[in-house]
Order: structure tokens, then sequence, then C-alpha cells
């Protein structure tokens, strides 16, 4: 799976975390998720690409990890992050500068 499709699923498993249920909401997972599609995100852009999405990673990662401490309240933050994270989304989909992976796959032993 290509770069640009890793990052758009990780972004949607963060996204279904947020508009869970109450009862249901993992914030620690979901903060994991996002460091890992920021990780993703900056491995498959080229740093200056990468730049405005950092902007917006950069202030994520802190609301979600506040969260998971309980020093912010949920109803207050959540429309915020969630709004962040289509915006985040929005532009990943629309990017077209992600790093391309190829796979030799040779037809002889020999090779």
């Amino acid at each position: 799976m290509a770069v640009k499709e890793r990052l758009l699923s990780k972004l949607k498993i963060v996204g279904s975390a947020l508009m869970a249920p109450e009862r249901d909401r993992d914030f620690r997972a979901a903060a994991e998720d996002l460091s890992a599609a920021r990780d993703l995100c900056q491995k498959g852009l080229s740093q200056q690409r990468f730049a405005p999405y950092a902007e917006i990673y950069d202030g994520l990662l802190p609301a979600l990890r506040q969260l998971v401490a309980g020093e912010l309240a949920a109803a207050e933050i959540l429309p915020l992050c969630r709004e962040l994270l289509h915006h985040l989304s929005v532009l990943t989909s629309a990017e077209d500068h992600f790093k391309k992976e190829f796979v030799f796959l040779p037809y002889k032993v020999s090779m």
C-alpha cells in the first residue's frame, strides 16, 4: 500500500475514534495513531511540502494528549479537533507530491 493510502487510513481511524460515543472513546489510541500518521506524512513528503502539515499535527497532538490526561473538557475541544482532522484529510487526499514506492521483482533466481 502506498504512503498516501496508509496515511489516509490512519487519519480515518483517528476520525472514527473522535466520533465515537463518549463511553467508547479511546483518546490514547487516537493520539498514537495520529503520531504514526505524522511520521508517515513526514517520511512521504519533502521537508518543504511537510511544513504546512506539521503545523496542523503540532496543534492536534498536544490537544489529544491533554484529553488523555483529562486536562481539557472533551466537549469544548472535540469539535475543533474534528474540524482540524477533516481539514488535514482533505489536504492529504489532494496532495500529489508523496514519494512513490517501487518493488523490483526479478524473474530469475540469479537476479
